[in-house]
């Protein structure tokens, strides 16, 4: 596969792809997903340090596997009988046991 020459992804994009894969609290799991600190990722988001190069690239991964999943699940979700009796694989579904018994 030929390697793409990205730009390096603005503060703007940043933000709005952290919230878009991760909903309100998207700045911790982007760490995680960077490999970088929490104080790393504000610099970055407030335009007082360049973003690396290659934080596009591992986004897009991350936004393209997040979307695959959601593919998946609404393919799930559509193929089930009409009488609901088809139950997930237990790999997928644990049932949790109540808080308060």
């Amino acid at each position: 596969m030929r390697d793409l020459a990205l730009p390096s992804i603005s503060p703007l994009e940043l933000a709005a792809a952290g919230e878009a894969l991760y909903g309100r609290d998207w700045r911790v799991a982007l760490c995680d997903v960077l490999n970088v600190t929490t104080t790393e990722l504000a610099m970055v988001e407030c335009g007082q340090l360049p973003a690396p190069t290659t934080w596009r690239g591992v986004l897009v991964n991350v936004a393209q596997e997040v979307a695959y999943r959601a593919l998946e699940a609404a393919s799930t979700l559509l193929s089930c009988n009409a009488s609901g009796a088809e139950e997930m694989p237990s790999e997928y579904y644990a049932p949790q046991q109540p808080l308060y018994a």
